[in-house]
């Protein structure tokens, strides 16, 4: 199988070289595309955008407005629906303040899922009180799955809003949100979907999923932290007031009157990320490089096998079954705090991630408090695969 771990510099570095990196779900490596374009940037064409006249600011700008247009291809569709945004979280409290104050009233429900990150599950409660309405949720299967018949019953209390996961960032699960768009859209509500597990992994196209936003964050998609995207349906961005005020989102403003630029303009005050963003088009042109066809190839590939090593794996408890899923999966060793395993894990050169993964009361309904997680990107091998076996083998005889 080939590898992709040389597009990676951070695996050069001599303390390095044995590492085994399983936490992509929380943030991926960084190409050296990502690095070499965002240094270039730095070094030859960067000044504030939106600003100047003079040759360096045109030029900034229109790597910008052309990153912009890349996030744009990528998910299938135009610029003039694209906000960029700090990240992930950052565009669903920018909906939920902005949409929200907007149209959630009291007694209003707002459904969401039980594999939801705390993302997209605080901005919803905390508007919930705000307004006075009630946040509900769909449950999941015992493998890890939506419940579907959870879902169509809660969407037959018309909620205002439906928000859930694109793919969990505990369980990989990959939800089927093009059904559940429709589904919802049918009893009256407006969708948000989370999508940061899913850009890396899954082409998108934001007319065939049909959601009314869609929101992902650049540093698990190989890019730049501080970077992230909101797509919204422009009708409702044109509608939406903004939210946070000063530079670059307004049109004109007086002592005593201010009018607001359009949208994406007008959600995007302040001097922006513009080396982070130009980074996360970068990170795009290396998606696009090797292509989609090659990327699922390849992470199916080390999935199945990570998947089979752990079923078979004597004394551990696998929770991400599901049979439509990613290469994230989350299991313990039973008896042996997921905590003490990490450390064993660490002192072999192979980093996992440990503990709640900001979904709590996902935690909950899979009758835990903490987990293991091990996540694949593109940087991930056979041979890291094998390292993290053999740690756990280790672990489990020193500490069980």
């Amino acid at each position: 199988m080939e590898s992709f771990k040389h597009h990676f510099p951070i695996f050069e570095n001599e303390s390095n070289q044995a590492l085994a990196y399983f936490d992509s779900a929380s943030s991926a490596q960084k190409p050296k595309h990502v690095i070499e374009v965002m240094n270039r940037f730095q070094t030859s064409s960067y000044a504030n955008v939106h600003r100047g006249l003079y040759r360096l600011s045109a030029e900034s700008t229109t790597a910008y407005e052309n990153a912009r247009r890349t996030v744009a291809n990528f998910i299938g569709t135009d610029e003039n629906h694209i906000v960029f945004t700090r990240s992930a979280t950052e565009a669903i409290n920018l909906i939920a303040n902005t949409w929200g104050t907007q149209h959630i009233k009291a007694g209003d429900i707002i459904l969401l899922t039980e594999m939801e990150h705390h993302a997209n599950i605080v901005p919803w409660v905390m508007l919930a009180k705000q307004a006075g309405a009630k946040v509900e949720y769909a449950s999941l299967l015992p493998d890890g799955s939506l419940d579907m018949k959870s879902y169509e019953k809660a969407l037959e209390n018309n909620p205002k809003l439906v928000a859930f996961t694109h793919v969990s960032n505990v369980l990989g699960t990959i939800n089927s949100v093009k059904d559940m768009v429709s589904q919802a859209h049918n009893a009256g509500a407006i969708t948000v979907i989370d999508g940061s597990q899913a850009a890396p992994h899954i082409r998108l196209n934001m007319v065939d999923i049909d959601s009314d936003f869609y929101v992902f964050t650049g540093h698990k998609n190989y890019g730049p932290t501080g970077t992230g995207v909101l797509y919204g349906k422009k009708e409702l961005l044109d509608a939406m007031p903004p939210w946070q005020g000063g530079g670059d989102m307004i049109e004109t403003v007086a002592f005593d009157n201010i009018t607001f630029a359009k949208a994406p303009a007008k959600f995007e005050a302040g001097t922006p990320n513009i080396v982070g963003t130009v980074g996360l088009a970068a990170s795009i042109e290396f998606l696009n490089a090797l292509g989609w066809g090659v990327i699922e190839t390849h992470e199916k590939a080390l999935s199945e096998k990570l998947e089979a090593e752990l079923i078979n794996f004597n004394g551990l408890t696998l929770y991400s079954r599901a049979v439509n899923k990613i290469g994230v999966f989350s299991f313990n060793l039973n008896g042996i705090h997921s905590s003490d395993v990490a450390m064993v894990l660490d002192k072999c050169n192979v980093a996992v991630r440990t503990g709640h993964h900001c979904a709590q009361p996902l935690m909950k309904a899979l009758g835990t408090e903490h987990t293991i997680r091990a996540s694949i990107g593109l940087s991930t091998t056979e041979d890291d695969i094998d390292q993290l076996i053999s740690s756990l083998h280790k672990a489990q005889k020193m500490l069980g």
